[in-house]
């Protein structure tokens, strides 16, 4: 049955989504994207830091340094904003890559060629820290949290 709810109304993941001919498209698309923000993270920690450094050396007696645990807890959610858009970029390369190599095996109406996609996108995820990793139960269900 098609989706008859309004552009408005759906995930506007899946809007993005459905620009795209193929999910590795959208996925190759997304690395793009991490890496681009990544970089932004970058040049506004390389700005941010600068100013305040600018600001850190008072002309007078009268000027107060800005430095310290503040200063440095912005630049480290910094760092880890890029870091974490790097990593996002690299698995979103990675999960293009097994998108077209499930494809070129025979596609989702293989099963080997999709379960080898399914085995690389549970080692991505996985990789994720703080990711979306299902735990699993005694028999390998994945768990509620109810």
């Amino acid at each position: 049955m098609p989706d008859e709810r309004s552009d408005n109304d759906r995930d506007p993941a899946d809007n993005a989504a459905r620009q795209f001919e193929d999910f590795g498209d959208y996925a190759r698309f997304q690395a793009a994207s991490r890496a681009s923000l990544a970089e932004t993270l970058d040049q506004g920690r390389r700005q941010i830091s600068e100013v305040f450094n600018r600001l850190a050396r008072p002309s007078t007696d009268d000027d107060v340094a800005i430095q310290g645990p503040p200063l440095d807890d912005l630049l480290s959610g910094f760092d880890e904003g890029a870091q974490r858009m790097k990593l996002l970029s690299s698995l979103s390369a990675a999960q293009a890559v097994a998108w077209d190599r499930m494809l070129a095996h025979g596609g989702p109406e293989d099963p080997e060629a999709y379960a080898d996609y399914g085995a690389a996108t549970e080692f991505h995820i996985a990789l994720i820290p703080n990711g979306p990793v299902a735990e699993k139960n005694e028999d390998g269900d994945a768990a509620t949290g109810e």
